[in-house]
């Protein structure tokens, strides 16, 4: 079995500064959509069998652009949403860290803090590995395909590695990027790690 997953592109009304945009249900930019089919297009001969998506806009448009050569499904599922920030939506980090440091510190060390109005890392952790569990269970012929978020690519990536999830912090996603976990013997081999070279003009598509 093969599981690749992928995170969105860019969304619309994100500029250069980085802000929380969790649950923020927007369209992917021009910009975003130029970076999936990109993507897509390195994927099209991957013998994709079965596609997921987060159930939000940007990852369902992520995973339909990779789904058109194939013609397959997307099939959307809530429990790979994006992490809910809360308060903490639409705020860039500098924001953040001036306004509440000492709650923002906490955040970034413990998997049971939230921010204000919104969910842990151990919330997101227990839905994401729960619907996780059910893909793996299903043991799809070829390749299933996941178009998330940074957030529970993280987790799922961290989970594989047997790491602290707290450790997933540690983890980098970039837009568009590309993982690939392979299985032998059910053991599961990380083979690539968010890989954009596909957003840097080596694939046409």
């Amino acid at each position: 079995m093969r599981l690749l997953l992928v995170r969105h592109g860019e969304m619309e009304g994100i500029g250069s500064v980085h802000k929380y945009q969790g649950r923020a249900d927007r369209s992917l930019s021009q910009a975003g959509a130029k970076q999936v089919e990109a993507l897509a297009g390195r994927l099209k001969e991957e013998p994709i069998s079965v596609i997921y998506s987060s159930g939000l806009k940007r990852t369902i448009e992520t995973a339909m652009a990779i789904a058109r050569p194939h013609n397959l499904p997307v099939n959307p599922w809530d429990c790979f949403n994006e992490i809910d920030f809360g308060d903490w939506e639409g705020k860039s980090l500098d924001e953040i860290r001036e306004k509440d440091p000492e709650i923002y510190r906490k955040w970034l060390t413990g998997e049971e803090f939230s921010p204000p109005g919104g969910e842990s890392v151990s919330d997101l952790k227990h839905r994401v590995i729960k619907g996780l569990e059910v893909i793996l269970k299903r043991k799809a012929e070829g390749t299933t395909l996941l178009a998330a978020h940074g957030g529970p690519i993280k987790i799922i990536l961290a989970h594989f590695l047997g790491l602290s999830q707290v450790n997933f912090w540690a983890i980098a996603q970039d837009l568009a990027a590309l993982n690939i976990i392979d299985f032998f013997e059910g053991r599961p081999m990380i083979s690539l790690l968010n890989d954009t070279c596909h957003c840097r003009g080596y694939y046409s598509g």
